[in-house]
């Protein structure tokens, strides 16, 4: 019995060692989201995590189309997503202001990236845009439930729309047979 809890400790001791380590950057895993080259849009990136995020990506060499309502906000996360490129010369910045919560912007926001890159819709889509009132269900005004889901629910599902009504436009034009309407998160 002794023995055993013995070489459950050493065990457990040496899975909390890897993990620590992993933790601490030892193992260099690879990257998982090459995005050098390509074209990434992101709604909600004027602040928070999609600036955030903008910025990640900038350093990893992708051209960024950043989506959100506000003019001043735009300008001044693409300012701070652009100083953050990995090679200036290569790389393309771009703001769409628009509203996510409305489903004719996300046709919008899809037809001005896609004229952007050079016909070619944008090759990742990251919807980030949302918003959070953290306050308890009966405190919160109808108001902000309401928009809430306007923005956090429908705004994600207009962008899944629109894209993947562009998905299957973009096979159709390649005569790719295609069995369902596709989930279409690039090319």
């Amino acid at each position: 019995m002794t023995s055993g809890l013995y070489w459950a400790s050493a065990c457990l001791a040496v899975v909390i060692g890897v993990f620590a380590l992993d933790i601490m950057g030892l193992f260099n895993w690879k990257n998982h989201l090459d995005v050098d080259g390509k074209t990434v849009l992101l709604t909600g990136g004027s602040t928070g995590m999609g600036r955030g995020v903008a910025k990640i990506l900038a350093q990893k060499g992708a051209n960024i189309v950043i989506v959100a309502r506000n003019k001043e906000r735009l300008a001044d996360a693409l300012s701070y997503v652009s100083t953050a490129a990995k090679d200036s010369s290569k790389q393309r910045f771009t703001t769409i202001s628009a509203d996510v919560s409305r489903p004719e912007e996300n046709d919008r926001i899809m037809s001005e990236t896609t004229a952007w890159n050079n016909g070619q819709p944008p090759d990742i889509v990251w919807q980030i845009a949302g918003s959070a009132h953290p306050s308890l269900f009966c405190d919160t005004p109808v108001e902000i439930l309401r928009s809430q889901m306007d923005v956090n629910y429908w705004g994600a599902a207009y962008l899944a729309h629109t894209l993947s009504k562009l998905g299957l436009s973009q096979r159709l034009k390649r005569g790719t047979p295609m069995s369902l309407c596709p989930t279409v998160l690039g090319n």
